[in-house]
């Protein structure tokens, strides 16, 4: 595709220049408001424009500025077309045209084919079983909250389990939300014990082990040893309905 887009500018720039200032202001905006290199910002203060706009009304709430490319492949898709338009006007006969046609379209698929079909098999543990039974029998809808917080994991269950969940991930965060007052209260249990009620967040699921444990992975058995010591603290004040080896569910309420 970037081969096609330069023959494109080759063959006819005064009308492909446009597109590529286009592409290439999307990709400065995309960057966000600060330059990282290799997904890492250390020591580096080089401001890009997506700061002068970050805090503009409707822009500020956007997720992610790398989103913005998606408006830049749409000025790459005017340049790749002029790139084969360009090919194919190289050639005179019919045939030709749409054997070339043929092989660009086959090379750009070969370009995005994936070989790789390995996939993550997701299982609802057996600690959610439980809750799932209150749920389905219970007169009063409730919430859950897994614990330590971790993006990804507990959506990725809930889609499973279909439990109103308050732990998750939010790329903007209007107002403020449950979770970041039981975060600020994570020292003081009886309160957060108290938040938790109020709210209906009938099960705590405190997890010990990382989605991908490995106990030979000295990170791993140290996270392990803390969120055991943790569970033992939780079972002070909430009421210990399941624990095994992955995670303790707490009842915080009847």
């Amino acid at each position: 595709n970037l081969a096609l887009a330069v023959i494109f500018l080759i063959w006819r720039f005064r009308q492909a220049r446009y597109f590529l200032w286009m592409l290439g202001a999307c990709m400065v905006l995309a960057m966000g408001a600060n330059l990282h290199f290799l997904g890492v910002l250390e020591n580096v203060t080089i401001p890009l424009p997506y700061g002068l706009i970050e805090n503009l009304p409707l822009i500020k709430y956007a997720r992610n500025p790398a989103r913005i490319m998606a408006f830049g492949y749409l000025f790459l898709a005017v340049l790749v077309g002029g790139g084969v338009a360009a090919c194919l006007s190289a050639i005179r006969s019919r045939g030709g045209r749409s054997l070339a046609a043929a092989a660009l379209f086959a090379i750009i698929f070969l370009d995005f084919f994936q070989t790789s079909k390995d996939a993550t098999a997701v299982e609802l543990p057996a600690y959610y079983q439980a809750i799932r039974d209150d749920f389905a029998s219970s007169k009063t809808p409730f919430a859950i909250l897994d614990l330590p917080a971790e993006l990804g994991r507990y959506s990725m269950y809930q889609t499973l389990h279909e439990i109103p969940n308050v732990q998750g991930y939010l790329g903007y965060r209007f107002g403020s939300p449950l979770i970041d007052h039981l975060t600020k209260n994570m020292n003081l249990l009886k309160e957060q014990k108290a938040l938790l009620t109020e709210n209906r967040v009938k099960y705590l699921i405190f997890h010990k082990k990382f989605l991908r444990w490995d106990g030979r992975i000295q990170k791993h058995a140290d996270y392990w040893g803390r969120t055991t010591r943790a569970t033992s603290i939780l079972s002070r004040i909430y009421e210990k309905t399941y624990e095994d080896s992955e995670a303790a569910v707490f009842r915080v309420y009847s």
